[in-house]
């Protein structure tokens, strides 16, 4: 009897010290990992804090300063500087819409923002970008931000979609069968060809050049000369448009908004992208090109029309994408170029243009 007694005794011993190392050193895998970013919403940032970082950042505006700091970095400086340093003004003044209460995913993204949206979808197992661009716009594009957000937030299951979602399905499937038609492919999700064509001349008969571009930049069109099912009826979801007046009407609205020059450089600066001959292309050739600046830059540069003729009876090449992008500051300089400054890092194109210009 007493030879058993020992041995429980032993055997429960042992089994508590096992218990206790373990826990130790093996922790729970069930315990709550804690968060990277040390959130604090809600609290005031120091005084001083926000000065320097007013000081580092004076373009971004003083709410958008705090918002960041507050609310996405939990009033740690260094990370809030980090976050602000990363973000481009595009997305900066994208925040700044969220945060007045406009629908931030109305927006256009470029490729880093649609990188981002993937890896938040596949992360955090949502379906809609939607979802994804609302809480990494709240986190300034921070992806474990973003994600701290939607896991510490009481977000319900993505809703059913809208009754306006099957009208304009069917006001999108009208421009693809007329692509399929005309000779697009039979398979196509896409509008593009003469469907590409039929829905630019119902937005706008005259000319519709910019409707279409507009229609492309905001519904974050990837493939050039074509626009896809889900980009296009999300968008226009999102902003409340169900029929084809709905989405006249809001393209006039965008058009509204391309007098803000952010605005209009980052709408700029896409439509080279969509305008390639295809999306393996790295250049545009010179009429596209020659084409689309008579549309974008009419009434903006007092030399547009020497420009053209240049490039069409001179240059004769194609463009490329460096070329596209630096026109714009080329095009605010005087009218007479004498602020060109021929050291600096213009492309050759220029070089030539503002040579041909002098002596002519």
């Amino acid at each position: 009897i007493i030879f058993s007694l020992c041995l429980l005794l032993s055997v429960f011993f042992c089994a508590s010290g096992h218990q206790a190392f373990s826990e130790t050193a093996f922790p729970s895998s069930r315990r709550e990992r804690p968060s990277r970013v040390p959130f604090v919403p809600g609290t005031f940032p120091p005084s001083a804090t926000m000065q320097r970082l007013q000081r580092k950042f004076p373009a971004v505006p003083q709410n958008i300063l705090r918002y960041v700091l507050t609310e996405v970095a939990g009033n740690n400086e260094q990370f809030a500087e980090h976050t602000l340093q990363g973000m481009s003004p595009a997305e900066i003044a994208e925040l700044g819409n969220s945060l007045r209460g406009q629908p931030a995913s109305l927006a256009p993204h470029n490729s880093a923002q649609r990188e981002k949206i993937a890896q938040f979808k596949g992360i955090a197992g949502v379906l809609k970008d939607t979802v994804a661009v609302r809480f990494l716009t709240q986190a300034a594009w921070n992806l474990e931000a973003a994600l701290n957000f939607f896991f510490s937030s009481d977000h319900s299951v993505e809703p059913e979609p809208h009754a306006e979602d099957s009208k304009l399905t069917e006001l999108f499937e009208k421009y693809r069968a007329i692509g399929v038609k005309e000779g697009a492919p039979e398979g196509t999700t896409r509008i593009e060809g003469a469907g590409l064509a039929a829905f630019g001349n119902d937005l706008n008969e005259t000319d519709y050049d910019t409707e279409l571009l507009l229609v492309a930049y905001h519904t974050s069109a990837s493939v050039p000369w074509s626009l896809a099912r889900d980009e296009f009826v999300e968008c226009f979801t999102e902003a409340g448009v169900k029929d084809l007046q709905g989405i006249k009407a809001r393209v006039q609205a965008w058009k509204t908004e391309l007098r803000t020059p952010l605005v209009f450089r980052e709408f700029y600066k896409f439509c080279f992208d969509w305008a390639r001959s295809s999306a393996n292309t790295r250049t545009l050739e010179y009429e596209t090109a020659s084409d689309l600046w008579s549309t974008l830059l009419k009434g903006r540069w007092v030399l547009l029309d020497q420009w053209i003729d240049y490039i069409k009876s001179h240059f004769r090449k194609s463009i490329t994408k460096d070329a596209w992008n630096q026109l714009l500051d080329f095009s605010s300089l005087k009218p007479d170029l004498s602020d060109y400054d021929p050291e600096g890092a213009w492309p050759v194109l220029f070089d030539e243009f503002v040579e041909h210009v002098r002596k002519s």
